[in-house]
């Protein structure tokens, strides 16, 4: 299941990676559709349900392409029979789900994967985070696959279900250099969150369990993560499985990890404040990205927020940049478009060189006005921190 997780509200969405080459293939590597049907390998069905964007529609075929010629690129795993169901109106999506699996739709989600099937809510903030959700999600097909639920049900705590999903989205998102800045940003992130909280806070199981993956795999094989799931499959014990995949008891691991969070832990910094329209009416539903800012340009965003029914919003920064801007999306005829960004004046700018930079290294920004236009024009029809072409 994929929440609203750090990691994916971290993530450039897909447009934008295929514009700056996020994943891990090289300009030379063919398209996932390519080299699915070259290897003869089936791509998942998809099913769009209402309120899917027709322009999306291909981009969406390509981003489960490219998922899944990740997977198979790296661990050699293809599972048959995957169907992917998309919709923008939630209820359609939350509708499909429980017709055909029997379940209620948990709370504010934007992905579930059940067995081979997975929905996907493309609404609003989701929008943010298709890529990433279509990763996570997707590993969580290949860990059943690996250890069917309805043979075994899930053994191991959820910080490890969901960690192991992270990790394999994270490495499907970013390249090398965005990995890094991103274990980074989630060491800050983690030092709020002992282990404990794990098990009653709904997102600590996905930024502890990720950074868990990440130090455990540096270790470890490439494939360690799933072969944790062959195994758990094979002898029917999770802890037994986990020693035999990271080399390290689990009773070894807890104090060892815990150790190594407080060791590199930083505070992050937080913003927050309100967005006001033209009437100076509180604006809920619009998207505020805190996007890092280097030398007049702004790397896709690493934390985004979306106003409340009082129009007021507040994020984390993350600890691993000084300085942001914070870029203004709004949904336009069912597309998340790229509006503007805060300018501390005004309130508002359609320029990015104007753009008020944020320094938020060893504190917070409190009590931000930003006031929208009376007419929002959209600048780009991809949710990035600028336009592409403006880098």
């Amino acid at each position: 299941m994929a929440p609203r997780s750090f990691l994916a509200v971290a993530v450039a969405l897909l447009a934008v990676c295929a514009s700056v080459g996020c994943t891990s293939s090289g300009p030379d590597t063919p398209s996932g559709s390519a080299f699915l049907a070259e290897e003869g390998i089936a791509p998942p069905e998809i099913v769009f349900l209402d309120g899917t964007a027709e322009l999306l529609r291909d981009d969406l075929r390509t981003e489960v392409d490219d998922v899944v010629a990740f997977s198979y690129r790296r661990h050699a795993i293809a599972p048959p029979d995957v169907v992917f169901y998309f919709g923008g109106d939630r209820s359609a999506v939350t509708d499909a789900y429980r017709e055909l699996t029997g379940f209620t739709w948990p709370g504010t989600s934007c992905g579930i994967a059940n067995g081979y099937a997975v929905f996907i809510i493309i609404l609003s903030n989701c929008r943010f985070e298709l890529d990433a959700i279509i990763a996570h999600e997707y590993f969580h097909v290949l860990q059943h696959f690996l250890r069917p639920w309805e043979e075994w049900g899930p053994l191991e705590p959820v910080w490890l279900t969901e960690g192991t999903a992270e990790y394999f989205a994270a490495r499907y998102a970013f390249n090398a250099e965005r990995y890094d800045q991103f274990v980074a940003y989630q060491r800050g992130v983690a030092r709020q969150y002992p282990f404990e909280a794990t098990t009653s806070d709904l997102y600590a199981p996905y930024v502890l369990g990720f950074l868990a993956l990440d130090w455990l795999m540096a270790d470890a094989s490439d494939d360690a993560h799933i072969e944790y799931f062959r195994r758990t499959h094979e002898l029917g014990f999770w802890r037994e499985a986990f020693h035999e995949a990271f080399g390290m008891t689990i009773d070894d691991f807890y104090p060892a990890f815990e150790a190594y969070r407080v060791d590199v832990g930083a505070l992050p910094s937080w913003v927050r404040g309100t967005v006001l329209g033209p009437a100076g009416v509180r604006q809920p539903n619009v998207s505020v990205a805190v996007c890092p800012f280097y030398e007049g340009s702004a790397l896709a965003p690493w934390m985004v927020v979306t106003t409340g029914q009082d129009g007021t919003f507040a994020t984390s920064a993350g600890t691993h940049d000084d300085r942001y801007v914070l870029a203004l999306h709004v949904q336009l005829e069912g597309v998340v478009e790229l509006i503007g960004w805060y300018e501390a004046e005004a309130g508002f700018t359609f320029r990015y060189e104007e753009a008020t930079v944020l320094t938020l290294a060893t504190k917070s920004v409190e009590d931000l006005v930003i006031k929208l236009p009376a007419e929002p024009v959209p600048i780009a029809t991809v949710t990035d921190c600028q336009p592409v072409g403006s880098r």
